[in-house]
């Protein structure tokens, strides 16, 4: 039995990174992926850049629309994504949650991950922006993910 990997992405600078992981995880024949799709990736303008991910080829299990075309993210979506992320995880139940970097929406995934009991591991932690307010979230993902590629 294989085990399965949650991917979580938010923005199109992650999944850039990410892709080739998917891509050889996709090919394993000791693993399995599900991947979870969210924010700056459902926007027009940003791209559409879940469009992207379908031409790749990969599957997406889960879309977590919580962001809206005309308001900066805020506490509602970030709780909407806690909310919906929670309940596609209690029915997917993957081994593992992958993450990457430091956006609100992925902060609101590994929260989700840490209530569904479902561990983290987390690239990117560590980085520092100076003068940036995702420093907090990067760091907030970083303590509450079990794994850690820093």
């Amino acid at each position: 039995m294989s085990k399965r990997i949650g991917f979580f992405t938010g923005a199109r600078s992650e999944y850039g990174i990410m892709k080739n992981l998917i891509n050889e995880v996709k090919y394993s024949e000791f693993f399995s992926y599900l991947l979870y799709v969210s924010g700056m990736h459902l926007l027009n303008q940003f791209g559409n850049t879940i469009d992207e991910i379908k031409q790749d080829g990969f599957h997406i299990n889960g879309i977590i629309d919580a962001f809206n075309e005309a308001e900066e993210p805020g506490a509602n979506e970030f709780s909407e994504i806690i909310s919906k992320f929670s309940a596609q995880l209690e029915k997917d139940a993957p081994d593992v949650l992958f993450v990457i970097g430091d956006r609100p929406e992925t902060y609101a995934a590994v929260l989700a991950a840490h209530f569904a009991g479902v561990p983290v591991v987390h690239s990117g932690g560590g980085t520092i922006t100076k003068g940036a307010l995702d420093n907090i979230y990067r760091y907030n993902i970083s303590n509450l993910s079990t794994y850690h590629f820093a």
